[in-house]
């Protein structure tokens, strides 16, 4: 390797490389000390600029052992590299010009030669024996690689796709030459072995002794291509090896790393359970002391008048769901939609004004007309949220008010009235097989312990999801989403849908989303209205969706196979919008 400064503030190193027809060297030796180097690099992020090809002008034409060289060459290099090539011409000054130009023409034009490269990109140039022709070649290189480094096809091969040298495209060409070369000498051995038997009946001994020592030599170029033959597998097979034991320890260490990990997650999950057990009991105890303290008081409990509900008897398997879609524009007067979600046939749809559910599993369908209850539901609607899963998973919050009457106090001869409208509690509580669907986001939610619920949740499949607190957000996102959006600590809301699909909104509005194919009429409304409001996606049907907007716009649709299209629309309809 060479230093060459190219300009005040740049230098390029120059890298020599034997050529195949080395005397000194064989072909399998020049092949392993090029691999050798050329991995390296890679491997290191060390990317060539160009590569220049010098060839002597002066050659009246393409000996063997040229011609094997430039086939090694390209075979080394790959079709992608050829832009990146210099195909340099030296010796002009020791040819007749003429005859140059004429061989130059010859290289350039025969494909087997010059021609096949030149078709890919490549570039032919003259070198005369001085430095300014030499810088200039150098510039002609760096230049074009200033805009794309090459990497060639044995470094690709070798590192990226793990091969071993004699796998590699150049490989298997230097095995097919040395095999070709193998059975050309054996020919040759075998003719003069005729040769020299005819001469020893002929009783010629002068030919007799010539034959043998041609056969002698061919002899010992067969046993040396022979052995350069059996290096190449050799120094294969020790690359296989050491790629298998590297590939051994790599899969020790990861299965080491696993047990380490799972032993630590059982010591952290039974450090939660045991923290759980304490909070839980220190609730009930203080829970306890409230009721006691109460009754000591003697403060009248009024519980507050329960939602009048009808039940209705959901749609069950026999019963086929409709389908159909719904666009309403924006308005006013319509309550607000708090939580939406769908799984298949099962949804769970809250409102300020009314809330109904198909879920099954310890839920049933619920109806809350409005009257007294009202003001109540929209109370309870602000505290309430459902998600669903996969595979029947489920979380929910669930709010305990508590509400009082006027509370006389006794202080000496004072008396005095205090008015304590009310109190309440939110639990959190989620299906049995949740943390097998979804086991870390499991772990965060009994951290919280129901007293720092997520202000928003939101379920997807294979095991994605999405939760955020008033002080941090957590999830597991399909891939890509990531380098979509950047920062994940600006989004507000996140939806997921069937394939992964997903929609995300910020708090200053911006959205982003991919939706897989699906839900085609969705991502249109999307795209046209901007950031929705709520959205449900059913994670079983890539065609169903509800979606509401800010300004009291609202599209659905369902396709017959999920959910019920009048569910929907009496949801809906319940809530105000009509």
């Amino acid at each position: 390797m060479y230093t060459c400064k190219y300009s005040e503030y740049e230098n390029v190193q120059l890298v020599d490389t034997p050529g195949f027809d080395d005397t000194n060297r064989t072909d399998t030796e020049v092949l392993e000390e090029i691999a050798k180097w050329l991995t390296a690099t890679y491997r290191s992020n060390i990317k060539l600029r160009g590569i220049i090809y010098l060839h002597r002008i002066s050659d009246p034409r393409m000996p063997g052992a040229a011609r094997r060289n430039l086939l090694m060459f390209t075979k080394l290099c790959g079709v992608n590299a050829c832009p990146q090539i210099l195909l340099a011409t030296t010796w002009w000054e020791k040819a007749d010009f003429k005859h140059g130009v004429n061989r130059e023409k010859e290289l350039s034009d025969t494909p087997d030669f010059w021609g096949y490269m030149l078709s890919k990109g490549s570039r032919v140039e003259r070198h005369v024996d001085n430095r300014e022709s030499a810088m200039r070649l150098i510039a002609s290189v760096v230049e074009r690689g200033k805009a794309s480094e090459v990497a060639l096809d044995l470094q690709k091969q070798m590192v990226d796709e793990k091969k071993t040298l004699i796998q590699t495209t150049a490989g298997i060409e230097l095995e097919g030459e040395l095999l070709k070369t193998t059975q050309k000498f054996q020919k040759q051995i075998d003719k003069l072995q005729k040769e020299h038997k005819e001469a020893q009946k002929m009783q010629e001994k002068e030919m007799a002794k010539e034959l043998e020592a041609q056969k002698k030599e061919l002899t010992e170029k067969l046993c040396k291509t022979e052995r350069e033959q059996a290096d190449l597998h050799r120094n294969s097979q020790r690359e296989h090896d050491r790629k298998f034991s590297e590939l051994q320890a790599q899969l020790q260490a990861a299965r080491d790393d696993a047990d380490a990990r799972e032993a630590r997650q059982r010591r952290i999950l039974e450090n939660q359970r045991e923290t759980q057990r304490k909070q839980e009991s220190q609730q009930k105890q203080e829970i306890e002391n409230m009721r006691r303290q109460l009754e000591a008081s003697q403060l009248s409990l009024v519980t507050p008048t329960k939602t009048p509900s009808t039940k209705v008897t959901p749609p069950f398997p026999e019963v086929t769901p409709t389908a159909g879609e719904g666009n309403l524009p924006p308005g006013t007067g319509r309550k607000r939609i708090a939580s939406l979600s769908i799984v298949g046939p099962n949804y769970y749809f809250i409102g300020a004004g009314f809330r109904a559910w198909i879920v099954g599993s310890g839920f049933e369908r619920e109806e809350n007309r409005r009257g007294d209850s009202t003001q109540h539901l929209a109370w309870y609607c602000d505290r309430n949220d459902v998600a669903l899963g996969t595979n029947g998973s489920w979380y929910r919050t669930l709010p305990k008010a508590f509400f009082f009457d006027s509370v006389k106090l006794r202080k000496s001869n004072t008396v005095r009235f205090a008015a304590l409208k009310s109190i309440w509690l939110t639990e959190t509580e989620w299906s049995e097989n949740f943390a097998s669907e979804y086991p870390s986001l499991e772990i965060r939610l009994k951290r919280l312990n129901g007293f720092k619920k997520p202000v928003c949740l939101s379920l997807g499949p294979d095991g994605v999801y999405f939760a955020r607190t008033n002080l941090a957000c957590y999830h597991v996102l399909p891939p890509g989403v990531k380098a979509n959006i950047g920062d994940m600590s600006k989004v507000r809301r996140m939806w997921f849908g069937m394939n992964q699909a997903w929609l995300a909104v910020a708090d200053d509005g911006q959205c982003w989303f991919d939706f897989k194919g699906g839900y085609k009429e969705l991502e249109r409304k999307v795209r046209a209205e901007n950031a929705p409001q709520v959205v449900a996606m059913n994670l079983t049907d890539p065609d169903e969706f509800v979606a509401v907007w800010a300004n009291g716009a609202c599209n659905w649709k369902t396709s017959g196979k999920g959910i019920d299209s009048g569910d929907v629309r009496e949801f809906l309809s319940r809530n105000g919008y009509k």
